[in-house]
């Protein structure tokens, strides 16, 4: 696709529009016996599109700051290191008591290599951390719910299931699925 100089017949059926700017093919203007689009316009138009984006890292969810991570198996205990060092605060839901330490050491373990990434926006987590055997209370207010249990659907559905009364209206929930 080009972009059309001011001359272009609007009433042209081929024509559509990108944005402000009216587009058509360009095996079109070479029929027309105009100008081929170079490669700087080609890169012009594509670096504006860019521009449009949402910037590379930028968080989808930005004003969520209390997070759900159900499950505290290696996934689980990864992403709420890295909630915890975008400044989240977190709650872990696990039915199994041992989780909390082994949650506490990963985030610690991790700690150091965050901050190097500069993926730690400080140098020791600012959020709580919270730990649930109720699923329901761990999402009771999250914005954002990261769920990573064991791949099995059964399991899954009954989470799904026992969580879904208590999210609220525009949480976000994800899987590591």
């Amino acid at each position: 696709l080009a972009r059309r100089d001011a001359r272009g017949d609007d009433a042209d059926p081929r024509v559509g529009r990108v944005g402000d700017d009216a587009v058509e093919p360009v095996g079109a203007r070479v029929l027309r016996g105009d100008r081929v689009p170079d490669l700087v316009d080609l890169t012009l138009q594509v670096e504006r599109q860019w521009r449009e984006q949402p910037a590379f890292g930028e968080p989808l969810v930005p004003q969520a700051v209390r997070v759900a991570a159900l499950g505290g198996g290696l996934i689980g205990r990864s992403g709420t290191a890295l909630f915890l060092a975008a400044g989240k605060s977190v709650s872990v839901y696990n039915p199994d008591p041992a989780t909390d330490a082994r949650v506490r050491n990963a985030v610690e373990a991790a700690w150091p290599v965050l901050t190097v990434l500069s993926l730690a926006n400080s140098p020791e987590p600012t959020g709580d951390l919270t730990f649930c055997r109720d699923p329901r209370a761990a999402v009771d207010g999250a914005e954002f719910v990261q769920e990573s249990i064991p791949e099995r659907v059964d399991l899954k559905h009954a989470l799904y299931s026992d969580i879904e009364p208590v999210l609220h209206p525009e949480a976000v929930v994800a899987s590591s699925a």
